[in-house]
């Protein structure tokens, strides 16, 4: 959903694809700063890896929960973002 809102700003699919994946190392960078480490679960980069808590015995669901409903509400402002300004952008064929 991230990707779908900067494509809306970008003039090329390939300028919102590098961009998209800039965004991401920028926050995986981030993430990894020991002086930022409070913010941390702020970043959606923090739950990318989530899944891996259900190999664990016993799955931890509470931790599991959490990056999911982090994970979800990223995706949902971005979405909601998209869409409101998709409808206020003038589009031509």
């Amino acid at each position: 959903s991230i990707g779908m809102f900067v494509s809306l700003y970008c003039e090329s699919s390939a300028a919102a694809v590098i961009t998209t994946i800039v965004i991401y190392f920028v926050f995986n960078i981030l993430g990894s700063l020991p002086p930022l480490e409070e913010f941390r679960p702020l970043l959606f980069t923090t739950h990318k890896e989530a899944w891996k808590l259900l190999m664990t015995d016993p799955v931890p669901w509470g931790k599991l929960t959490r990056s999911i409903t982090m994970m979800l509400t990223f995706a949902m402002t971005f979405f909601v973002l998209t869409v409101l300004a998709f409808t206020r952008k003038d589009v031509y064929c």
